[in-house]
């Protein structure tokens, strides 16, 4: 028959059975632990990209909203642009219709002047 253990080797035995359970149980704890840490890193850089594709959107959004702002300004522009050339174009008419007037109200009464100062002469 085999020999059976003193009592201290049996208690070093169950000793280095319990440690070993524990590191076990560590190892496994970590294990999970490490499996929620990735989990939870996976998790997180799906909500930066979420995020950072909601970010460009609402850039490219706004950029857009920018140019048509611009481009209507533009338009708008343009358009004052226009009037004020029909403004000045009518002011540029008026002034020569006005010297146009002013002359032909010269004209007219040196005419008169004349008729009536060469009037005697025809008879009248």
């Amino acid at each position: 028959m085999p020999e059976e253990p003193s009592i201290p080797v049996i208690v070093e035995r169950l000793a280095n059975v319990q440690d070993d359970v524990t590191e076990i149980k560590r190892n496994m704890a970590t294990r999970t632990d490490q499996a929620h840490v990735d989990d939870r890193i996976k998790d997180l850089v799906a909500a930066l990209a979420s995020e950072r594709a909601e970010r460009v959107a609402a850039v490219e959004k706004e950029a857009l909203a920018r140019g048509a702002a611009v481009e209507k300004e533009a338009g708008e522009r343009k358009k004052v642009a226009e009037r004020l050339q029909v403004v000045e174009d009518r002011m540029e008419a008026r002034k020569y219709n006005v010297g146009i007037a002013i002359a032909l109200a010269v004209l007219g009464s040196g005419l008169s002047v004349i008729a009536l100062a060469f009037r005697p002469l025809f008879g009248g």
